[in-house]
């Protein structure tokens, strides 16, 4: 990170969430985001909503099924213990993200940790969950408001 360098901000799209899920007065922040893939030969990119979830300590993602030839680059990460979600088994790895940014075109690349799910749970969205050591990693402030909906990601460079 280079303190002399100006911080880039990420808008968050502010959405309701279904009420059989939140019944009381909430909203959720998503951000359209790029992940690292490999598709056939050749490494590529693949778009995934994400959510912005400081509740989930570690960031979580989900496999795609719906395109079997295309693949989520992911370097392993030891631990030293087995992990789930919910429930459901997982395994620590980093991905590559990109996070689009109001500064410049493309994306601002980043490396995130998080736990891959090996099986599917059941009621879940399978939004890309960007947990609070993402948040803290990268030193990043998060800016909501309720009225107007929106939301900013503010990153040091």
């Amino acid at each position: 990170m280079n303190p002399l360098a100006p911080p880039t901000t990420t808008l968050l799209r502010c959405r309701q969430p279904h009420v059989e899920v939140c019944p009381c007065p909430s909203r959720l922040f998503t951000v359209r985001v790029r992940l690292l893939a490999t598709g056939g030969r050749r490494f590529t990119s693949r778009g995934f909503e994400a959510l912005l979830s400081p509740g989930d300590p570690i960031s979580v993602v989900f496999p795609r099924e719906d395109e079997a030839d295309v693949h989520i680059v992911t370097e392993s990460v030891p631990y030293p213990s087995d992990l789930s979600w919910n429930g459901a088994r997982a395994r620590l790895v980093q991905i590559r993200l990109g996070l689009p940014v109001l500064e410049r075109p493309d994306p601002r690349p980043f490396r995130l940790r998080a736990l891959l799910l090996l099986e599917e749970v059941e009621g879940v969205s399978s939004l890309l969950r960007i947990g609070a050591e993402f948040l803290h990693a990268y030193r990043a402030e998060v800016r909501l408001s309720a009225d107007p909906c929106e939301g900013r990601l503010i990153i040091p460079a």
